[in-house]
């Protein structure tokens, strides 16, 4: 992600916590964890990267009918007892990277590295 950005970009998290994006972006992260403030900071001029859960992509599209890009998926890491597998053996969430613009594909952003 971090060839994509320029200073003006916004990058941050809703309502994942990635507090490693300091660290490895070197530049001021937002942090958002309701929906009021993030829906118009995604329908804003500005350009805006966010970090969210498959559920939470979906509530934004579906109910609040925001065009979001969606830029990478990963696996979330599991790190907490209560996110391990339930009796269904249900554990897959996947963490998504996307944009409030589209970005252009170049071969250095083809495949994007989870920041």
């Amino acid at each position: 992600m971090k060839p994509l950005l320029v200073p003006q970009d916004e990058v941050g998290y809703y309502p994942t916590s990635v507090p490693s994006m300091v660290f490895y972006l070197r530049r001021p992260i937002y942090e958002e964890y309701d929906a009021d403030p993030m829906v118009p900071r995604l329908q804003s001029a500005r350009r805006v990267f966010c970090i969210l859960s498959g559920e939470d992509f979906d509530y934004l599209v579906r109910d609040r009918k925001l065009v979001l890009h969606l830029l990478d998926r990963r696996p979330r890491l599991v790190t907490r007892l209560r996110n391990l597998p339930d009796e269904s053996g249900r554990l897959r969430q996947d963490l998504l990277l996307v944009s409030n613009y589209p970005v252009p594909q170049t071969p250095d952003t083809e495949t994007l590295d989870a920041p």
